[in-house]
């Protein structure tokens, strides 16, 4: 269901236009003043497309806009006429492409999945009565590539409910509830709009109950952890972000924005722990940045703690957080360090003319912060297939910690070990326990991220 915590803010605006370092002020060119970004997708480097949100909360915004000159040029334009719907999140893949998960903000259920082949001038909505029906609560769609995606929603007839496509959503197949853990209640857990996090082919969505799904394979199979037990006395929000196919954290909320508790895996979200925070972390939008090992932390002040308004990062997987900025921030994005975007909201200058609406980092201007190197490495598995003694030899350019581990087919984790502060080495695994079939080997240094499959014969 909607992630819609009610903003409630006294703004100071004069302030917003200028000196933004280090973030690069960009026109969305949403046509109404303090008009927020909800959402936003960068598929690639220099593209990206947001949705627009009411700051206020009176109107029902259809608007989008989209980049793909790196944001020097924003086209704004609308996802449809009927204002019944609203955005829960939109999902490109390029400058031209891209899909709309949509769902009735006046009924409360129902709505679909919308596609744009040519830059969002025309929206066509796929397979309507057959993905999501009247009882349905889009949540998220997400594609992969211009074939394969995936769409999730609240549960509908018992079981959460995920449609796949493999053919750029001309055609959805629902997942069927065999695939897919039951919910605890599936009248009180549903999903959270855009709450959720992509690595390789793999995918995370989180409920409204603490509870993690997991699917490794593009939507097809689910697994299912708790990473927090969330007081239903009180209405809070849930995150979920992943840095690599490990290393993630869940940040629950209370409705002001008051952090409840941060919890961080480190084996994909089989197992969750606690995270003590140092530091500011912001509560309203957090990102991993792909490549850099940074997470990053937005907020705006509302009725949250003080300190709760800006944007902060930290390179060490949660632990400590440092403020690079006390603007007001709503949702982040970001292809890699050179190409993340911060939702503001749009404001008039001096001339009365409408302009900002959206951040740019300028990883330059961070001063004090600098990602993680990137690691090349060479990973050598064999014999594969094998009867189950597999051989790893593994060598990169300077000492690094390795973690290693194999999941079977539906994500669940059958062995892990790290290495510690290495560069080179031989290991022999013994999987001869293992049942007989296809499995996953991951290997985390760095930032870096591999991952090939293993046969046990």
């Amino acid at each position: 269901m909607k992630k819609n915590l009610l903003l409630v803010a006294v703004l100071t605006i004069s302030s917003f236009i200028s000196n933004a370092q280090p973030w690069i002020v960009q026109n969305t060119n949403f046509p109404i003043r303090f008009t927020d970004v909800k959402t936003i997708s960068v598929p690639a480097p220099g593209i990206a497309w947001v949705t627009a949100d009411d700051l206020a909360g009176n109107n029902n915004f259809l608007d989008f806009s989209r980049t793909i000159d790196g944001g020097t040029n924003w086209t704004n334009g609308v996802i449809g006429t009927d204002t019944t719907f609203q955005c829960a999140n939109l999902s490109a893949i390029n400058g031209d492409t891209a899909w709309a998960c949509m769902f009735n903000q006046v009924l409360q259920f129902g709505g679909g999945i919308w596609k744009t082949t040519d830059g969002g001038n025309n929206w066509i909505q796929q397979d309507s009565g057959l993905i999501f029906d009247a009882n349905s609560y889009p949540d998220i769609v997400h594609f992969w590539d211009a074939n394969n995606g995936v769409a999730i929603g609240d549960p509908n007839n018992g079981y959460f409910e995920i449609y796949t496509t493999t053919n750029g959503g001309t055609n959805w197949v629902r997942t069927p509830s065999a695939n897919i853990p039951v919910p605890v209640t599936a009248s009180t857990e549903w999903g959270l709009t855009n709450d959720f996090s992509v690595v390789g082919n793999t995918i995370w969505f989180v409920t409204n109950k603490g509870r993690v799904y997991k699917s490794i394979d593009k939507g097809l199979n689910w697994t299912v952890s708790s990473a927090y037990a969330v007081n239903t006395a009180q209405r809070q929000s849930v995150d979920v972000r992943f840095l690599d196919s490990n290393n993630g954290l869940v940040l629950v909320n209370d409705s002001n924005l008051v952090r409840v508790i941060l919890k961080r895996t480190t084996d994909g979200g089989t197992n969750w722990t606690t995270q003590p925070v140092t530091g500011n972390l912001m509560t309203w939008d957090l990102a991993g940045i792909p490549g850099s090992g940074m997470y990053m932390s937005t907020s705006w002040l509302g009725s949250g703690t003080a300190g709760n308004q800006g944007c902060s990062v930290s390179l060490d997987s949660g632990a400590t957080w440092i403020t690079i900025d006390t603007l007001l921030h709503w949702a982040i994005g970001a292809f890699d360090i050179n190409n993340v975007w911060s939702g503001g909201f749009v404001d008039v200058n001096i001339n009365l003319l409408l302009v900002g609406g959206i951040y740019k980092l300028d990883p330059n201007m961070i001063t004090g912060i600098s990602p993680r190197e990137d690691l090349k490495a060479e990973v050598n598995a064999y014999p594969n297939p094998s009867t189950g003694i597999v051989n790893m030899n593994f060598k990169t350019e300077k000492n690094t910690d390795v973690n290693v581990s194999v999941l079977n087919m539906i994500g669940e984790q059958v062995c892990g070990t790290k290495f510690k502060n290495v560069s080179l080495f031989t290991h022999s695994f013994d999987f001869s326990y293992l049942p007989k079939g296809i499995y996953i080997l991951n290997l985390d240094y760095g930032v870096q991220h591999s991952t090939q499959k293993l046969v046990i014969q």
